[in-house]
């Protein structure tokens, strides 16, 4: 096996991984809140002891909020932990990847973040056999990522009703609009975007098997209306999120990045790249920073207090039953700001694992009522009188 290393230019701005490292990790002992690496680009950044892990988890960050490249430098020790090839093949999932060593330290660097990954002169690596898997399937993948999480509760919830709902009807774009379009693994991805605000007005996908075809119809419902930034930046996401079945765990620790669940997510998130890189290109757009947020449904927003409480109580009453709890156990004690909904919990839920409910009740009600909704639990106040008298009255 050979490989081209290709010298940096001098300009480059160099990151020393050792120092930002160390920075970060002082910082969870210094640091009330905010562990965030003092480098533009990395604010998603979760470093892990694991360099694999936390350089992809770097390089999704970087992705992610609109930096272009980023070029790392490795002290002796750190680069030890890697070679060059693997370095290189793992950067070739974002971009284009170099190395140069430099005296005992080596830099890496990554460039084309944020476009569709490349094959560059620098990647000439045997394929792995997860590359050389046949892509043809007639049924539903169920294959395992290499941190064990199944694609299998995914793939129930594609297969769904719920979710293999008729897109709605297209009406007419206010404006001028540009196609674009990528493709990934036999894989094809592409939107219709309006160029006067940057939405995007339509999508459309195509797959050669079931799984991956399936996923890319969702992702296409889900990313219909949104800012284009938003759709590319926080599809993938979106996409894991809204598939993830109520009673599954988080699939990894942490930040959930869609790569690093399952190849599938990955995938979705390196055709979107791709897709926000082409409309780069067609239209000059150089926004970087996303400011979308959600807002509830007409339905929700139009209905009075009274209605609302209605609303919940209804859903309420057909979800609690498959958790053992009646709808005695949950009351609906306020709804603040149009979307934060505190519940008030009986004793019965004291036996249970609440966090893991209260989440798995937060899809359901999403589901059911709005999929703007978040769920909170009431503060519970100290009974006895006289204690919160005195905390009152204490000057």
């Amino acid at each position: 096996m050979s490989m081209a290393i290709a010298h940096l230019p001098e300009a480059t701005e160099i990151i020393d991984y050792d120092a930002l490292y160390a920075d970060y990790s002082q910082s969870l002992i210094d640091t009330l809140r905010g562990f965030s690496p003092k480098v533009n680009g990395l604010e998603l950044w979760v470093p892990d002891e694991n360099l694999r892990v936390s350089l992809r988890n770097l390089l999704d960050s970087a992705a992610s909020l609109g930096r272009v490249s980023v070029c790392l430098q490795f002290g002796e020790t750190t680069a030890a932990q890697l070679s060059e090839a693997q370095l290189v093949e793992l950067g070739g999932d974002f971009g284009r990847a170099r190395v140069e060593r430099r005296g005992a330290a080596l830099l890496f660097e990554v460039s084309g973040l944020g476009a569709a990954p490349l094959a560059s002169p620098e990647r000439k690596l045997a394929p792995t056999p997860e590359r050389q898997a046949p892509v043809a399937e007639t049924t539903a993948v169920v294959s395992s990522h290499r941190n064990g999480v199944s694609f299998d509760g995914y793939a129930a919830a594609l297969r769904s009703a719920q979710l293999l709902r008729p897109l709605a009807p297209q009406t007419r774009p206010d404006g001028a609009t540009v196609r674009v379009s990528a493709s990934q693994q036999d894989c094809t991805l592409e939107l219709v975007v309006a160029t006067n605000q940057h939405m995007v007005h339509s999508a459309s996908s195509n797959a050669p098997d079931q799984a991956r075809g399936l996923l890319l119809s969702e992702l296409c419902r889900i990313v219909e209306g949104l800012p284009v930034l938003e759709a590319c930046y926080h599809g993938a996401g979106r996409l894991e999120h809204r598939l993830r079945p109520a009673d599954q765990a988080r699939p990894v620790n942490g930040i959930v990045l869609p790569r690093a669940v399952h190849p599938h997510f990955a995938l979705v998130e390196d055709l979107l790249r791709g897709v926000l890189g082409g409309y780069r290109k067609l239209t000059g757009f150089t926004a970087t920073q996303s400011q979308h947020d959600d807002r509830p449904g007409s339905a929700w927003l139009s209905a009075s207090a009274d209605e609302r409480g209605r609303l919940l109580e209804a859903a309420l009453g057909e979800i609690l039953p498959s958790f053992g709890l009646l709808l005695s156990d949950v009351s609906v004690a306020s709804i603040r700001y149009d979307v934060r909904v505190e519940l008030g919990l009986s004793e019965a839920w004291k036996k249970l694992d609440q966090p893991r409910l209260v989440m798995a009740l937060e899809r359901e009600l999403q589901a059911r009522v709005d999929a703007r909704l978040e769920i909170y639990v009431s503060e519970l106040k100290d009974k006895n009188q006289l204690r919160r008298l005195a905390l009152v009255e204490t000057p």
